[in-house]
């Protein structure tokens, strides 16, 4: 088939029309390929190269490689090895050099996920990953599987391809949202490495009294990154009579072992001592345990909550305090 749609436009060429017979003994199209000028002009003359199957005899263009080297398919393109999605295959590789691939497309093993990488390929046959190509450098990885996406990586080694890579999980994504790994976190990049938030946490926590018993209600904390704040109501304390100072322990984590960290707190049923004006608690450095002096009007020194300060039993207070963790 000669299509000559004229010498000063673009899309006219030759193609080869194939044809078959129906069961019926008709004859039918089964498809052309040919090639059509893509450019046309005074100096210069290029071609696609097209590639037309037919349905049911109308042919119609599914794939064309464009002068510039482009491909274009019409329709999905299907990728196979001859091997399952779950026996860890290379769909796809893109060549730096002669037997060398920088960026592949593939399956990986046993679960299927589909895997975008950089430098490593899905391990035929086994779990894990191989180089892809003969290069000291870097390698990064993106495994999508069934609601989860985890992102690789491995430092910069000289290996050969073909051969194992360890990779170390970065980050994943799943159906709780993002997840990092212990000691990994979110780096603010204008600053230094020592300026990563790697925790975040909320829970409960049990106050304990050191004399008498007490009922304890929304003992909370949050800790972001190594500050925690912690907080709760501790009531109904017995101990009345007792001139040991008060102390609060339990605290759900240790406190710097260079910081003295005071809160707030508000209290029923304890009278002050002559010239002492507020009482604040305080958890002092590498402690558990939370403390609670009173503060003068007079410049003396601090002097600490007793039990025998309260003016009857089932006394309470509620605490919160914010302080830096070890």
């Amino acid at each position: 088939v000669h299509n000559t749609s004229g010498t000063s436009a673009v899309g006219f060429g030759s193609k080869i029309l194939f044809a078959g017979e129906r069961s019926n003994g008709t004859l039918q199209n089964m498809g052309r390929i040919g090639f059509v000028a893509d450019v046309n002009t005074s100096s210069n003359l290029s071609s696609a190269l097209i590639l037309e199957p037919a349905s049911a005899g109308a042919p119609f263009e599914a794939m064309r490689i464009a002068s510039t080297g482009e491909t274009t398919f019409q329709e999905n393109l299907i990728l196979s090895s001859g091997n399952s999605a779950t026996n860890g295959v290379t769909a796809l590789e893109i060549f730096a050099s002669s037997g060398n691939a920088y960026n592949i497309l593939g399956s990986m093993y046993s679960s299927g996920a589909t895997m975008i990488g950089r430098g490593v390929e899905p391990k035929a046959g086994s779990t894990g990953y191989v180089s892809s190509i003969t290069a000291n450098t870097t390698r990064a990885s993106m495994e999508v599987g069934a609601n989860t996406i985890l992102f690789k990586g491995s430092g910069q080694v000289n290996t050969s391809r073909g051969d194992t890579v360890t990779m170390t999980e970065y980050a994943a994504i799943d159906s709780d949202g993002i997840k990092l790994p212990a000691g990994k976190g979110i780096k603010f990049d204008a600053f230094g490495s020592g300026n990563i938030l790697d925790d975040y946490e909320e829970g409960t926590w049990t106050p304990t009294i050191s004399s008498g018993s007490v009922t304890i209600q929304n003992a909370k904390y949050v800790k972001v990154g190594d500050m925690v704040t912690v907080c709760a109501n501790i009531g109904d304390i017995t101990d009345n009579t007792s001139t040991s100072d008060v102390n609060v322990g339990g605290l759900p984590f240790t406190t710097d072992s260079s910081t003295q960290t005071v809160g707030s707190v508000m209290f029923r049923y304890v009278d002050a001592p002559s010239n002492r004006i507020q009482l604040t608690p305080l958890v002092n450095a590498s402690s558990t345990t939370m403390v609670f002096y009173w503060s003068s009007s007079t410049g003396a020194t601090w002097d600490g909550l007793r039990y025998v300060d309260a003016k009857y039993t089932n006394w309470d207070m509620i605490i919160s305090i914010t302080y830096r963790a070890d």
